[in-house]
């Protein structure tokens, strides 16, 4: 069993090694002032193995299971798609000052083209996000 502490900013999850779980509890308390709203004990594995959407469990109901908070995980979800974009577009400017150097319009032009679609993910892929009800429908959003 675990203790899953719910607090104004998410839900944690202690590992009592030792002593009672009140006592655990209270020095947890001590530690995280202001932040406590309620805990409750679940089994292991009533907590999610993957990690990936750590930032969007939430405890909301009165199952023995962590929940997610689904537009947090699309907001996490987007960020990661961002970044991965942004790296692919970073590597398309290299090409692109290339191209430029060889006064190559043609292969500019695609470039260009190529960076457009880049930038258009977020707007094209809005729809899918939306739609998405679990972590799983979330992770098959894969635009690149």
């Amino acid at each position: 069993m675990r203790l899953v502490i719910k607090t104004t900013e998410g839900v944690q999850v202690m590992n009592v090694l030792s002593g009672s779980t009140e006592d655990a509890l209270e020095k947890w308390k001590a530690v995280h002032s202001g932040i406590y709203v309620s805990s409750r004990e679940m089994p292991d594995d009533a907590i999610p193995s993957d990690r990936d959407f750590r930032d969007a469990w939430v405890d909301t109901t009165s199952e023995l299971v962590i929940d997610f908070d689904m537009p947090k995980a699309r907001t996490i979800h987007l960020g990661r798609i961002r970044k991965d974009r942004n790296a692919e577009l970073a590597l398309l400017d290299i090409d692109a000052i290339k191209a430029e150097d060889q006064s190559n319009s043609a292969e500019l032009a695609q470039i260009r083209e190529q960076k457009q679609v880049l930038r258009d993910i977020p707007q094209t892929i809005a729809s899918d996000l939306a739609a998405a009800t679990t972590i799983e429908e979330l992770k098959e959003i894969e635009p690149l």
